[in-house]
């Protein structure tokens, strides 16, 4: 009997990343992976039936679906944010994005896998107050297209889900629609892979 697929997960524990889980795991292995390399069992705890990203060792020899959900923010006007914040800001959703990615490659080339990199660059469009937050997504995009640009030949397709932003209440949708996002792009047949899938708050 064939195995599932599988997904790999990567974020922080929160209801996005269970969210995500819970909508992938009819349909794959869900594995989840904790922000910055930490030990992934308290996440896949949370998030049943996912399993944990090994500590040590090599994970599954084929990822069919890697998803980032990795969204550190912060907010302060230019003149009162810390270097510490900026760099804390960049190693979460820039740095541990690019290098999980970068580990798993091997992985996903084997599976002609799919990247989803949920991000929210609109917030760049209004930065007030949250200067270092929209650099890091306007960073994660660059991150996201090159990967892109490079992966493609090699079989791997790369989706970004772009979240709206809205004013009042932050990013747009709530985890289960942000899961149906990720669903659906996995759902999509090969040569329909988006480039990008953009979620807009309702008015």
């Amino acid at each position: 009997m064939e195995s599932d697929p599988v997904a790999v997960v990567a974020g922080e524990s929160g209801p996005l990343v269970a969210a995500v889980v819970r909508a992938l795991a009819d349909t794959h292995e869900v594995w989840v992976a904790e922000a910055g390399g930490r030990s992934a069992a308290g996440l896949a705890a949370a998030c049943p039936p996912a399993k944990p990203w090994p500590d040590e060792g090599p994970g599954p020899a084929r990822i069919g679906v890697l998803v980032h959900c990795i969204d550190e923010c912060a907010a302060g006007p230019l003149a009162e944010t810390p270097v510490d914040t900026w760099r804390e800001l960049f190693e979460a959703n820039v740095f541990d994005v690019a290098w999980f990615t970068a580990r798993t490659l091997p992985a996903l080339r084997a599976a002609g896998g799919l990247v989803i990199v949920v991000n929210s660059p609109g917030v760049a469009d209004s930065p007030g107050e949250r200067g270092a937050y929209a650099a890091s997504k306007a960073a994660l995009s660059v991150v996201t297209d090159m990967l892109r640009e490079e992966e493609g030949p090699r079989g791997v397709r790369v989706s970004a889900l772009d979240l709206g932003w809205d004013d009042a209440s932050g990013s747009a949708g709530g985890p289960d629609d942000l899961a149906a996002a990720v669903r659906l792009l996995v759902a999509l047949p090969r040569q329909a892979c988006p480039v990008r899938l953009a979620m807009r708050t309702r008015r």
